[in-house]
């Protein structure tokens, strides 16, 4: 059914860029927004144009860009490589969902960019306190998509596991992980988008470079079509990195037929 509607989707999605492009044109062409505060299309590619050939305030606008790509990676990786981890540990092990359950119940309310104050008293202003706010959302949606993927694995298969006679290795990386895999890459596709929506709120920590920082000085100069070319410039990458992050998935989870 999937892939008999599929090709009607991308049309519907560009059907809808498109009436959102053309809405933005009559609300600017028409006067019904004054373009002092919301450039037009084109004004706005020319002036990204102009930020891409010249860059923003003495840094290439391809600059800007790898360093927030670099700290975002930074973050997501850590983020990936511990969460992954303890979820599953939590999950797997009564004991340890039991003394760690609360911690992150009691943590996961909490915004990443509360802990600023705490970041920059401990960590200072370089780039290991942007990275650890980077670092906090995406590890907390992946311990309890991990921890949920392992609760959340069929009972016969793992009494399938017992009667084969598997090990505690076997069960677990035949049985558990595998079995784990399609919540954990919920985690994971989620977790990347929240740290790249959290690089603007890390940026604002001193920094002299990265989009974040690129859109907060624009905004400190009332410089709007900056503003709008750096906000489009963080929905484009992270539009790809979802689809980045669907690919990986489709190749981690090929068994699922999808």
């Amino acid at each position: 059914m999937s892939r008999i509607l599929m090709p009607r989707r991308v049309p519907l999605g560009l059907v809808g860029l498109l009436g959102l492009l053309g809405l933005w044109v009559v609300a600017v062409e028409g006067g019904l927004v004054d373009e002092k505060w919301l450039p037009g299309p084109g004004a706005l590619a020319a002036h990204t144009w102009s930020l891409i050939t010249d860059g923003y305030r003495g840094t290439p606008l391809a600059t800007h860009v790898l360093v927030s790509i670099r700290r975002t990676a930074i973050g997501f990786l850590l983020a990936v490589l511990t969460g992954v981890p303890i979820g599953l540990a939590m999950g797997r092990y009564c004991p340890v969902g039991a003394l760690l359950g609360p911690v992150f119940a009691l943590l996961r309310p909490i915004p990443p960019i509360a802990f600023i104050p705490l970041a920059v008293l401990y960590l200072g202003l370089g780039e290991s306190s942007k990275i650890l706010l980077i670092f906090l959302a995406p590890f907390m949606f992946i311990v309890l998509n991990a921890e949920a993927g392992v609760r959340s694995v069929s009972a016969s298969w793992i009494r399938a596991g017992q009667m084969l006679g598997f090990s505690r290795r076997q069960m677990f990386t035949r049985v558990i992980l595998p079995g784990s895999l399609p919540s954990i890459m919920v985690g994971v596709r989620t977790g990347a988008a929240v740290s790249w929506a959290l690089v603007v709120a890390a940026e604002l920590i001193s920094a002299q470079e990265g989009l974040g920082y690129m859109v907060a000085s624009a905004g400190n100069f009332f410089d709007l079509k900056t503003v709008y070319a750096g906000i489009f410039l963080i929905g484009i990458i992270g539009f790809l990195l979802d689809i980045a992050a669907r690919q990986a998935e489709k190749r981690l989870l090929h068994w699922q037929g999808r």
